[in-house]
């Protein structure tokens, strides 16, 4: 039998704790984000009859790499929207301007319409969720900071109580068990005088 940290009970619950966090913050809300967008780019293409095949293989694409984007964005602590944003933008413009120009591929124009629409919709519902995600963790660090502090202020308050308290009363224990006098003069003896 091992005994090593790795085999304990406590090492496996925490093991478990992570994976089930990791499935219920990351996998569980991208696959639902993924499963709505994808069935609001159904329902359009159905509602449009278009029966274009390329609609589907190619909004699953664009919405996944929306949503990462978008989790990205919403879960930084820092400005990336500046250069996130005009990226989007030329991507959308660049497969636009090819895709509608007058050489452009035919049979992937709704389906790249609906490519887009499904980037679009997954950098939102990513974003939001990256913020959630950024607020629980804010959330979760200022928790930690309060106990800090809390913390801190118990030891100096032990510390005082120690200090002003405790210690004297054990100096007073330990003169008494010794046979001095219980308590420290206050002030001290007068210089002895020379004769003079």
């Amino acid at each position: 039998m091992h005994s090593s940290k790795f085999f304990s009970s406590t090492a496996w619950a925490e093991l478990l704790l992570h994976i089930e966090n990791l499935f219920f913050y990351c996998f569980a809300p991208f696959l639902i984000q993924i499963v709505v967008i994808v069935g609001l780019i159904g329902l359009a293409n159905r509602y449009l009859q278009e029966t274009n095949s390329l609609a589907l293989p190619i909004s699953v694409t664009f919405a996944i790499a929306g949503i990462v984007l978008g989790y990205f964005v919403g879960a930084s602590r820092e400005s990336v929207i500046a250069a996130l944003l005009p990226a989007i933008i030329t991507l959308i413009g660049a497969i636009a301007a090819y895709v509608f120009s007058k050489d452009g591929l035919r049979e992937i124009r709704t389906a790249a319409g609906y490519g887009l629409a499904a980037l679009l919709l997954g950098a939102l519902s990513g974003t939001v969720h990256g913020q959630s995600v950024r607020a629980a963790s804010l959330a979760a660090e200022a928790v930690a900071q309060l106990q800090r502090e809390e913390a801190s202020r118990r030891y100096e308050e032990w510390k005082l109580n120690y200090e002003k308290v405790e210690l004297p009363l054990r100096l007073e224990n330990l003169r008494k068990q010794l046979g001095l006098p219980t308590s420290a003069p206050t002030t001290p003896p007068p210089p002895p005088r020379i004769p003079g």
